[in-house]
Order: C-alpha cells, then structure tokens, then sequence
C-alpha cells in the first residue's frame, strides 16, 4: 500500500514540477523520497497470524487477473526502460530526428492509429507519456495474456505430462563426467 501511495504521490510532483519525457529519469529520486514519506503516514496494522490445514485456494479468475496484472505491470515498465535507454542513446550517438522519432513512436501504436493525441513525444509530460504507455501495454498484454491462455489450455487438455526427474535414467548414450 505505501508503495503505491507513493508511486501516486511521486507522479503528482512530477507533474506538478512539469517534468518532460525527456527527464524520466529524475523520477526515480521523487519515487524514492516519497516511500519513506509514505511509509510513516500510511498507519500499518500488525497482521494477526491464522493457522490454516491446507493451502488457500485459489479462483481461476484471481488467477487469471493475477498474471494479467502483472504482465501488464511489466510490461508497462520494460517499455517505459527500454524507450527512455533507446531514445537518449539514439540522441547521444548523433543519430537524425527521424530515427529517433521512430525509436519512440513504435511505443506509441495501437492508439497512435485511433488519436494522433497518444503519439509519444518529448515535449508531453512524464505523466502523460506513462499513461499513454500504460494504455497502449495494456493491449500488448492482452494479446500475450490471450495467448498464454491458449497454448495452456492446449497442454492442460492431455492431463498426463510427466518430466521424468524423479529418477536417473543411464542410456548408452549418457557421458559419465
């Protein structure tokens, strides 16, 4: 909970302070300095310890939700990284305007196609360009989300997998290192 306080509270002074695509970098500190701030105002409640027989069980639709969240999450992250390492290292290494307009607008499409209002530029803010980031991710995991559950109902329709680790099998074919 403090860490998502937190990740609000650090995105409402970065856009508060007007910072740039170009400076996302500058985030980090404003993130780290709001945690511990976060943390003391945020009241935590000792948690009471239950004895249960088994494990929990878990809904097929929590876990479901679980992996899609998550991936979006990642995702959102690895875009945001991968833009921000590509985007100044196509800047710093001299390259023209256009490619590193390229290396940025790839992040931009599906909605790009929709509203020329989600094309990531740097002259929008941090917050907007993480929302368009968030946004156009969240389709990305989709489709991955989508086809992860494919190929897993797949596999799950023959029931018997067996890996075979439980024992040793010595072939003539093993090396004896």
């Amino acid at each position: 909970m403090a860490l998502f306080v937190s990740f609000v509270a650090s995105l409402i002074i970065a856009q508060f302070l007007g910072l740039k695509a170009y400076a996302a970098i500058l985030w980090i500190p404003i993130l780290l300095v709001c945690f511990p701030f976060a943390l003391r105002v945020i009241p935590v409640s000792f948690l009471r310890l239950t004895v249960v027989e088994g494990p929990p069980v878990k809904v097929r639709w929590r876990r479901n939700l679980t992996l899609f969240l998550s991936s979006w999450a990642g995702m959102t992250l690895y875009i945001l990284a991968y833009g921000f390492i590509m985007g100044w290292g196509a800047f710093l290494t001299g390259s023209p305007d256009p490619e590193v307009r390229e290396t940025v607008d790839m992040w931009s499409y599906p909605l790009a196609w929709a509203s020329s209002a989600f094309i990531v530029r740097p002259d929008k803010s941090f917050v907007a360009v993480l929302g368009i980031v968030a946004a156009n991710s969240y389709f990305y995991t989709l489709a991955v989300t989508l086809a992860f559950k494919v190929v897993h109902g797949i596999l799950q329709r023959g029931r018997i997998t067996e890996l075979g680790i439980s024992h040793r099998s010595i072939d003539e074919d093993d090396d004896d290192l």
